[in-house]
């Protein structure tokens, strides 16, 4: 089984939505809602958000 990563539009990345493969705390569902992004415009991190409880999760992709 070979692995493959999602390829994303990064200006398109703030307020996408994403369902987790393996959900956590019964977290399925997220929205993005903040991008960090280095000085030549290249995506480093985000925050994402669940739905259903609103928990907050920053995730530094660097």
């Amino acid at each position: 089984m070979s692995s493959t990563i999602n390829k994303f539009n990064p200006n398109k990345l703030l307020n996408s939505k994403w369902t987790a493969v393996t959900p956590k705390q019964k977290e399925k569902h997220f929205i993005v809602v903040g991008v960090e992004r280095d000085d030549e415009g290249v995506v480093i991190g985000c925050q994402l958000e669940a739905i259903m409880s609103k928990r907050a999760i920053v995730d530094g992709l660097a």
